[in-house]
């Protein structure tokens, strides 16, 4: 069995997480509604898909982001 030191699976799945849920006002065919949608990829990857629906009008303000 590997050293602790080494065998660093217990703190990389604790701290990585790929499935967010945001919580924001979007912009959908109805009109404005405050929803929850979820993601999933790293949360670097989440911000750059927020920061361009923000940039295409479809999220209208970013409320929570939060690990789901």
């Amino acid at each position: 069995m590997p050293s602790p030191e080494i065998d660093l699976t217990a703190t990389t799945d604790a701290s990585r997480t790929d499935h967010w849920k945001v919580e924001g006002i979007w912009r959908g065919p109805q009109g404005n509604a405050r929803d929850v949608r979820h993601f999933r990829g790293s949360r670097s990857h989440v911000e750059r898909v927020l920061t361009r629906l923000e940039g295409k009008g479809r999220l209208l303000r970013r409320l929570s982001l939060q690990p789901a």
